[in-house]
């Protein structure tokens, strides 16, 4: 008697409906934890900028300064200039720092304790939206800037070999009926011939 488990029901996550769903998912992340941080950051601005119509600039000087410095990262990575990379990522930790702190110490300065025990986790959570929007950006860089191995897999690549042989001996084949003399028939019997084997186990 056969017993069903539902063991080979699966699926592969590496596919583009997932990849773009998990993006979009992640620019949310990054869009709701900038939207999150903002207001320590304005706090703190009113004391730097005279003009409130310009305290803006604090948050775009930290946060989005943030983002950039993250990706920089990566990319200065990349290029193994691992000095640079290094002096940015320090960067970028000091900027997580300092906006988690205006952020932490900007709801302990506005929320009442007392009044809802609940709300002594409001510090800390507040503080988080930098570290969860560096740590967004930095899994969307990473999955925007990562290739499949699996495309490079010995297997993909004895595929794709025999595929191309295959494209060269059809145009052979081609050319010999067009009147090439009965040699390039002997050669493309040949090529046929030593195709047969590998095409079949990679089939």
């Amino acid at each position: 008697m056969t017993r069903k488990t539902g063991a080979a029901a699966t699926w592969n996550p590496d596919n583009i409906v997932t990849y773009w769903l998990t993006v979009g998912l992640l620019f949310a992340a990054v869009a709701a934890a900038g939207v999150g941080s903002i207001d320590g950051l304005l706090h703190y601005a009113q004391y730097i900028v005279d003009a409130p119509e310009k305290q803006w600039v604090l948050p775009v000087a930290v946060d989005v300064f943030l983002v950039a410095t993250a990706l920089a990262t990566l990319a200065l990575r990349k290029r193994r200039a691992y000095l640079a990379a290094w002096l940015t990522s320090a960067f970028t930790i000091a900027l997580v720092s300092f906006s988690a702190y205006c952020n932490y110490t900007y709801m302990v300065s506005t929320t009442d304790m007392t009044a809802d025990p609940a709300s002594a986790a409001a510090p800390y959570v507040k503080a988080a939206m930098p570290i969860l929007l560096l740590a967004a950006t930095e899994i969307i860089a990473a999955i925007t800037s990562t290739r499949n191995n699996r495309e490079n897999s010995p297997l993909n690549r004895a595929h794709r070999e025999v595929k191309k042989y295959k494209a060269e001996v059809a145009a052979l084949k081609r050319a010999a009926r067009r009147g090439i003399p009965e040699s390039i028939h002997m050669a493309t019997a040949r090529a046929l011939h030593e195709l047969n084997a590998p095409g079949k186990e990679l089939a």
